[in-house]
């Protein structure tokens, strides 16, 4: 994989591991491509659910997985990336944030998901539009816009448990920032 990533000239990858979860072949396989100049990222040990077993012991699984991995984990500043199982941060704000203080302490930024949203599409219409003269209700489009990301990830997610080994409780979390 790392030749064929090199020879189509693609930047460094970001690949997130669950540590416990791998043979040590996998491990020398993360020890390539780190040493290829790709990321590695801590994805916890076991991938528990947070909003099932707590802070304390999620947070004890984390910082196993970043025992573990500390080896292929960046050095810089802004460069550890941890991505939480399922993409769940927890219900509870409390346990949100004392997760997010977790990732601080250890050095990390939260390794999230983008989804793609079609916002080329989304454009071309309003160029067209604008173009043709037309009056853009911005407010109209944001909403048809949002509607349609929650869609596309709500699918995604649905095809994921549909997909999925086993039952998944944790459901994506969708946040829109204001634009």
């Amino acid at each position: 994989m790392i030749g064929k990533l090199e020879k189509l000239h693609i930047p460094p990858v970001l690949i997130f591991a669950n540590a416990c979860k791998r043979s040590d072949s996998v491990l020398r396989q993360l020890q390539l491509h780190s040493s290829a100049g790709h990321l590695i990222g801590n994805h916890t040990c076991t991938h528990p659910s947070l909003d099932q077993v707590g802070f304390v012991r999620y947070a004890a699984d984390a910082a196993q997985g970043d025992t573990l991995l500390e080896p292929l984990l960046a050095r810089q500043p802004g460069e550890r990336f941890f991505r939480f199982s399922f993409l769940n941060e927890g219900e509870e704000v409390k346990v949100r944030d004392s997760m997010r203080q977790w990732l601080t302490a250890y050095h990390y930024r939260n390794g999230l998901v983008s989804v793609d949203d079609d916002d080329y599409l989304f454009s071309s219409k309003i160029n067209q539009a604008r173009k043709r003269g037309r009056k853009i209700d911005y407010s109209k489009v944001k909403s048809l816009f949002i509607r349609h990301v929650t869609g596309a990830v709500e699918f995604y997610d649905a095809l994921a448990n549909h997909r999925s080994t086993r039952a998944r409780k944790d459901r994506c979390q969708i946040r829109v920032r204001s634009v």
